[in-house]
């Protein structure tokens, strides 16, 4: 039934119409959380696909040890442009408030294509979680954008607080370089 009424575009400007597509999908998340991610791949609506993709962080975190985001890492490597980035959004208010979660199979292919998007949003969004998993690569991503100094002032201050909220170890010397940078010099100071 979920996928003979699957969220169309058109569905968007109602107020009512994405939430009933929405009730009738979120039963299956914990039934089968793959055919609900690939339902949320096929969604025209965004809310629908950030709804599906927070749900199925919930219940992969409700699960314990026995926890799994590779279903969520597979659709995102499947998802391009809007849905990728209603996927990265929903899931990460999934994990609000968490700063540490066993990285799934296939993130970092997933974060390689994300961190390439031309989209500025999905690629923040993409180094949140990257951070979450602890991702070796985006830390080096992050401290190569606060040191560049070609780069934008808040892109660079946002990296930094990134680094600093997530207590990176020897991060000490980054941001003594930063405090002769008026750009940065604010945030290095707090960190």
């Amino acid at each position: 039934i979920a996928e003979g009424v699957r969220p169309h575009g058109e569905d968007s400007t109602s107020a009512n119409l994405p939430l009933r597509d929405w009730y009738g999908i979120e039963p299956l998340i914990p039934a089968d959380p793959a055919r609900a991610l690939g339902l949320s791949l096929k969604a025209e609506v965004a809310l629908v696909r950030q709804f599906i993709a927070r749900r199925v962080v919930d219940d992969a975190l409700a699960k314990g040890d026995k926890r799994d985001l590779a279903p969520l890492v597979a659709a995102m490597a499947k998802a391009d442009g809007k849905a990728a980035r209603d996927l990265l959004a929903g899931a990460l208010e999934g994990i609000r408030g968490r700063h540490s979660l066993t990285m799934p199979d296939g993130w970092p292919a997933v974060y390689a294509k994300f961190s390439k998007s031309a989209d500025a949003e999905t690629r923040a969004l993409a180094v949140v979680w990257a951070l979450v998993f602890g991702d070796p690569q985006a830390l080096a991503d992050l401290r190569r954008v606060a040191r560049d100094t070609a780069g934008g002032a808040s892109e660079r201050v946002a990296a930094l607080e990134a680094l600093i909220e997530k207590r990176v170890p020897d991060l000490a010397p980054t941001l003594f370089d930063q405090l002769a940078d008026k750009a940065t010099r604010r945030a290095a100071l707090r960190g």
